[in-house]
């Protein structure tokens, strides 16, 4: 423990540092593997052997860390970092702060102390995680080819689209109808050249009356795209 602020990004870099120092030194100095095994343990902490029982990477387990601080990730249509509660996307193998002098960690999106990441934080760690496989590495180790999951298998049916429809005023002369289409394509988050909405209704009052469907007129007096 070094720094509370990012407490992993500092354990993973030293980790490095001391597989760096067994894969040069002779073994035969100052037992170089007794660096190697204390990165692994390090490791094991920080994916999951830790008294809060919480891997510090995103989406390494189903306990993982799941809140980083990062925008994108969570997908915030109000601009807020309670909104939602669940993040929109998972922002996988981030290294998020990790743990405090206590042990303690937050899963909480807007406590960026627990939950920051940053460029400077994985990098330590996949370099780390490089070294301990060149020393720990087993065959079954191997890639996962459907890793990742998608992320509608983890968060179950997600609506992209939301809509919203009422009668907005309605005389003898014409009636408005007041549409609000709400889009959060986000599996996966794509372009859209068109989004149709349909409005059905009944000519039963036209026919009663002698009219057809050929004496309605259609117009779109506000368009907010």
């Amino acid at each position: 423990m070094l720094n509370e602020y990012g407490s992993a990004r500092y354990n993973t870099a030293a980790q490095l540092c001391a597989l760096v120092y067994a894969k040069y030194s002779p073994e035969t100095e100052n037992d170089p593997m007794r660096f190697a095994a204390w990165a692994k343990s390090q490791m094991e902490y920080i994916m999951g052997k830790n008294p809060m029982n919480r891997p510090y990477i995103v989406g390494y387990s189903e306990t993982a860390a799941s809140h980083p601080h990062h925008r994108a990730a969570h997908g915030s249509l109000t601009l807020s970092m309670d909104d939602p509660e669940t993040q929109t996307h998972v922002l996988w193998g981030a290294l998020v702060g990790g743990s405090d002098s206590d042990d303690w960690y937050r899963d909480i999106t807007k406590d960026y102390i627990y939950n920051e990441v940053a460029v400077d934080y994985n990098v330590a760690v996949v370099g780390a995680c490089a070294g301990l496989y060149t020393y720990y590495g087993t065959d079954e180790m191997s890639n996962e080819p459907n890793f990742p999951p998608k992320e509608i298998d983890m968060k179950g049916e997600i609506e992209e689209f939301t809509l919203k429809a009422a009668v907005g005023q309605e005389d003898n002369m014409a009636t408005q109808v007041l549409i609000a289409l709400c889009n959060q394509t986000s599996q996966p988050p794509r372009h859209l050249d068109e989004i149709r909405v349909r409005y059905y209704f009944s000519i039963a009052e036209l026919l009663a009356n002698g009219q057809t469907v050929d004496n309605v007129e259609v117009r779109i007096d506000y368009d907010s795209m």
